[in-house]
């Protein structure tokens, strides 16, 4: 079985996550504003299905010259469940290290996800602390990138923790249950499983139905998954230990990702990928008096590469374009005429 994907700006991003959304049109800021009011998140208990997996060995205050040292990066996820466990153990081995340190995010789509917070700790000298306090949470909209036009609906959970010191031990762990209903019970996705900072002991697994064929590739170095099937389930195990961080510049290639990853995916070939994706382009053009004079008009210029000079100047001067995010929406995509008389395309 072969793994599909597209490169995209900044970062691998999987077929399923892009090939019907990239061209989608901008929503009105109201729905954002709506989205946000109902939105909330809860606190629970681990899912039974999780396995648990014990954080690496201690190290050293200054071990490290990003500020915060993973001694347990655990990503866990249910394919039939549709549902994502995470947890982290970071400890701060500099000032440098504090601010990054002391900050909790979880982002998600409230449309088609539910956060749950299982867990915040602080250990400072062998004292456990509870930190997971409901009213220290904030939901707030992620941040806009105007000059990329990007249309993202998730929402990011932030809270940050008061009193936090070189040599604390900052543990958070929550899952994420849904799925895009664009998906329609695909998947595709790419795991980072080498960040910017060390990571003591990296653990990923995905479970899924032995009858769902999901292949998984790793990439620039990473360790090869074992993958076992018991009692009608597979088991993805990825596990590595101190899998070093690294850097990106700023000022790479697009789509330049050298970092250690693993490629998971149920497509077998493009022509599935079409096959899926076919029924996310099939709406009814819009008729726009104003758009087809236009269309009429660049159709009398008898010289073809005038009539294409005009054309573009006139989607350049005339029509906004934005792109929404294709991994946080569940939106369908709407064509150029349709939105021609709010300039957004």
């Amino acid at each position: 079985m072969c793994i599909l994907m597209l490169r995209c700006r900044c970062s691998y991003i999987l077929v399923i996550l892009t090939v019907a959304l990239t061209a989608a049109t901008c929503l009105p800021a109201q729905t954002a504003n709506k989205s946000l009011n109902k939105a909330s998140f809860e606190i629970g208990p681990v899912p039974f299905w999780v396995k648990p997996i014990e954080p690496g060995s201690d190290v050293g205050v200054g071990a490290d010259n990003a500020g915060v040292v993973y001694l347990l990066a655990d990503r866990q996820e249910n394919l039939q469940r549709n549902a994502f466990y995470y947890r982290e153990v970071r400890k701060i081995i500099s000032e440098k290290g504090i601010e990054s340190g002391a900050s909790i995010s979880a982002r998600f789509n409230p449309a088609f996800e539910k956060l749950v917070f299982n867990s915040i700790k602080v250990t400072r000298n062998g004292t456990v602390s509870d930190r997971l306090d409901r009213s220290r949470i904030e939901l707030v909209p992620k941040e806009k990138e105007p000059d990329r036009s990007i249309y993202d609906p998730s929402l990011s959970a932030r809270m940050v923790l008061d009193d936090v010191r070189v040599g604390d031990v900052v543990e958070l762990a929550l899952t994420i249950e849904g799925a895009n209903p664009l998906n329609r019970g695909k998947y595709s996705k790419i795991y980072l499983v080498q960040w910017e900072a060390l990571i003591v002991h990296n653990v990923l697994r995905l479970v899924h139905s032995a009858d769902w064929k999901v292949a998984v590739q790793a990439q620039n170095g990473a360790r090869e998954p074992r993958i076992t099937t018991t009692n009608g389930l597979t088991e993805v195990w990825y596990e590595d230990s101190n899998v070093p961080g690294r850097t990106i510049e700023e000022d790479v290639p697009d789509g330049y990702e050298p970092r250690q990853l693993l490629e998971v995916s149920d497509f077998h070939n493009w022509a599935e990928v079409a096959e899926w994706a076919r029924p996310l382009f099939e709406t009814e053009p819009a008729r726009s008096p104003e758009f087809s004079a236009k269309v009429e008009k660049l159709r009398a210029i008898s010289d073809p590469e005038q009539c294409v000079v005009t054309a573009l100047q006139f989607v350049e001067d005339k029509i906004r374009y934005c792109v929404m995010n294709p991994a946080v929406t569940d939106r369908l995509c709407n064509c150029v005429i349709r939105t021609k008389p709010s300039r957004t395309g």
